[in-house]
Order: C-alpha cells, then sequence, then structure tokens
C-alpha cells in the first residue's frame, strides 16, 4: 500500500534501522515503485543529489550522513534495480 502518489513507507523512511525494521517485517517490497516509476532507493538517490548541490550543505552534514547510510542499506539488498 501506498499514498496518493504510490509512495510506500520506504519512500518516506528517515533512516536505515527504520528501513531494515519495515523490509525485515516483510510490511513494504523494496522493490515496489511509485507513479513517478521511482523504488525508495531511487528516491532517496536523487534527494541525496538534491542535498549535494545545495549551497548550504555545511548544515546539513548530519542529515546528508544519515540518508547517506539509508542508502548503503538499500544498496545491498541485492535485488534492487539501482
Amino acid at each position: 500500500a501506498g499514498d496518493n502518489e504510490g509512495d510506500t513507507g520506504l519512500h518516506y523512511v528517515g533512516n536505515a534501522d527504520a528501513a531494515r525494521m519495515l523490509i525485515e517485517d516483510g510490511r513494504i517490497d523494496p522493490n515496489k515503485v511509485n507513479s513517478e516509476g521511482k523504488t525508495a532507493l531511487q528516491a532517496k538517490k536523487e534527494e541525496l543529489d538534491e542535498m549535494m548541490q545545495d549551497e548550504d550543505i555545511e548544515d546539513d552534514d548530519e542529515d546528508l550522513e544519515i540518508l547517506q547510510k539509508l542508502i548503503a542499506y538499500l544498496s545491498s539488498l541485492s535485488n534492487l534495480p539501482q
């Protein structure tokens, strides 16, 4: 199940621990795409790209690190499109 744009909880999740819990509990399929055809991994990579282009990136160091860890976890799931 997702919202009206097809985003699942995994598209909204804020850190790797929460993502792991949702996936390991079998509540969310990490391969599910939203209405834009993006998996949570693809959406989070796009979010990271946007953060990296932000001129005030030094203000977001902690958020950036959390997002990078989340992407690393999602990337470690071998069956996901990168």
